[in-house]
């Protein structure tokens, strides 16, 4: 358990100790946002989560772009095995060698089986082609804020979520 959960655990007890000892907290926001600003370190300890989770949306953020720079080396050196691969090919070809066995590996060309090259997909017959069916969840959700019973679908409860906006 991290230091975070453990201070979390511990506020919240001290806010649930502070709402006990004085229960017109429980009414009043203002009053329970003083109390426990005053004799908590709940704003502290947000302020200490909301470093470490803007820590963590940056370190995304870096992570992104580092897997975008890693996609293209992966992308170029895709390429370049695939330009070697050819270079290998043609020159077996050239020399008419369908095995060469090598120390690194043995290389052998091989038949390709015929593969299908669809050139319009319209003019298939309805019996060869496939269509997958989503629901539209937009038109669903429309329906069922309207009052309409939709077999099969439902509304969540809903809940909260918290938001931050960094100024």
């Amino acid at each position: 358990m991290s230091a975070l959960h453990i201070d979390a655990a511990l506020i919240e007890r001290e806010i649930a100790a502070l709402i006990d000892a004085c229960p017109e907290m429980a009414e009043d926001e203002q009053l329970r946002a003083d109390m426990i600003e005053g004799e908590t370190d709940a704003h502290g300890l947000l302020s200490r989560i909301i470093r470490a989770a803007l820590w963590e949306a940056a370190q995304q953020d870096a992570i992104k772009a580092l897997a975008a720079t890693y996609g293209k080396r992966r992308d170029a050196s895709a390429k370049r095995e695939e330009a070697l691969r050819a270079m290998a090919f043609r020159l077996m070809q050239a020399a008419d060698l369908r095995k060469v066995p090598l120390p690194e590996a043995t290389l052998s060309i091989a038949r390709v089986a015929p593969s299908v090259i669809v050139e319009d997909p319209d003019a298939l017959p309805a019996e060869l082609t496939r269509t997958k069916v989503e629901p539209d969840k937009k038109a669903i959700k429309e329906r069922l804020d309207a009052g309409e019973i939709v077999p099969g679908a439902t509304l969540s409860n809903g809940g909260e979520r918290l938001n931050v906006r960094v100024a």
